[in-house]
């Protein structure tokens, strides 16, 4: 069973704003930065508690954080592949 899913934000609320493509739409840049619980994803009583321990605990931890942006680029490696394969195919009419 899912006790939580925290989403963390690395980067600059420029970033962000780019990626989100924000301009006029009232939505706060920062509610994408830092750690969160994510949006639409099943919360428990225990949810709350979690965010807290990964802020308090795991957030601190240069070691870790760097850890986990590692496997970001490599999930995103992976993901990326096929399309960018697509897209090159489809540059060269093959």
């Amino acid at each position: 069973m899912i006790e939580a899913v925290i989403a963390y934000g690395w980067e600059s609320a420029e970033f962000y704003r780019k990626w989100f493509k924000s301009g006029s739409t009232g939505f706060d840049i920062k509610m994408l930065q830092g750690a969160i619980l994510n949006w639409g994803s099943p919360e428990t009583r225990y949810s709350d508690a979690l965010l807290q321990l990964f802020t308090q605990i795991l957030l601190p931890q240069k070691n870790y954080i760097e850890r986990v942006k590692r496997h970001y680029l490599l999930f995103r490696a992976t993901v990326d592949k096929p399309r960018l394969s697509l897209l090159r195919r489809r540059r060269t009419g093959g």
